[in-house]
């Protein structure tokens, strides 16, 4: 089993190497096309198998992988085009991406959402293309079968589903990714101080956009509180460690404050709009995040005291 997870070299063995893992997304496409409650786990496992061909094998190789894999997870998802079209070519795309970038020392946080906005575009761009060729509206036809299509308002919230169901899938394939990187000796570049700071310059700037268009487009204002809370996520998970006690002091007391913000921005609206202000919670991590990258830079990190 140890020989599987290992760089291919050569034309026989990259093409040997990526023939069978596009066979396996094939399979799984037609899984798919038959069993439509298996997206869930279809969709998460998909980002991997894309992933191991960006990773493992050369990267001269990846385009035509992408677009061979493509074509034939189709072929084999003719029975339900719509659901082929939707969940798998762009999780074979999203996961080539995230595998490119990891096997690339590119940052870890960048490339999960990175990798997570193609999967939302793929998404809808397959939406018209889909219900061109089967005239199903994937949409209307999936609110229909949760039985939420008559819920007041449901439709300004899809966006946001279809980043956060890219993000899922990524988010999960990359805990097994990174371990892989390392296993074979490649950095997977999570500790680089630039790409932090662009994670919470982008984390603000979204939270921001969110508040700002919350009277003028709830979709795009629920669209753009997704990608800040998972930039907010990525954003924290590089800043707790070790930093001052007042940071966290700072931390508590700007949370709370966000919440009685939160309380009187929410209580002039009905209902589920409310929570299009719940990036006002986003903004103290933010800045909690950002501080603490920055205090090394200030001469400001704690040192750690010698131990006997």
């Amino acid at each position: 089993m140890k020989d599987i997870f290992v760089p291919r070299k050569g034309l026989a063995q990259n093409v040997a190497f990526l023939a069978v893992l596009a066979a396996v997304e094939a399979v799984l496409s037609l899984v798919l096309s038959f069993f439509p409650l298996a997206s869930l786990f279809v969709t998460i496992f998909l980002p991997s198998v894309s992933a191991l061909a960006a990773i493992l094998a050369e990267k001269k190789y990846l385009p035509v992988y992408v677009v061979g894999a493509s074509l034939l997870a189709v072929a084999f998802g003719l029975h339900d085009l719509a659901s082929s079209l939707f969940y798998v070519v762009p999780a074979i795309l999203s996961g080539a991406l995230l595998g490119f970038f990891l096997g690339r020392n590119f940052d870890f946080g960048l490339a999960i959402f990175l990798s997570s906005l193609l999967n939302m575009g793929c998404a809808y761009l397959s939406l018209p293309i889909s219900k061109a060729l089967t005239g199903i509206d994937f949409v209307e036809f999936a609110l229909d079968l949760l039985v939420i299509s008559s819920i007041e308002g449901i439709r300004d919230l899809v966006p946001a589903f279809f980043f956060a169901y890219g993000t899922a899938g990524t988010s999960l394939s990359s805990f097994f990714l990174v371990y892989l990187v390392r296993r074979i000796g490649i950095d997977d570049g999570a500790r680089r101080k630039w790409a932090s700071f662009i994670v919470v310059a982008l984390s603000l700037l979204f939270s921001v956009l969110a508040l700002s268009l919350s009277a003028a487009s709830l979709a795009w204002s629920f669209l753009f509180a997704a990608m800040a809370l998972l930039l907010t996520l990525l954003s924290l998970s590089g800043a707790v460690r070790r930093n001052p006690w007042w940071l966290y002091t700072l931390l508590v007391i700007l949370e709370f404050g966000a919440l009685f913000l939160f309380a009187f921005l929410a209580s002039g609206t009905d209902g589920k709009d409310g929570f299009v202000f719940l990036p006002v919670f986003f903004l103290p991590v933010d800045l909690f995040a950002l501080l603490s990258l920055a205090l090394p830079y200030l001469g400001q990190e704690p040192k750690m005291k010698d131990r006997a």
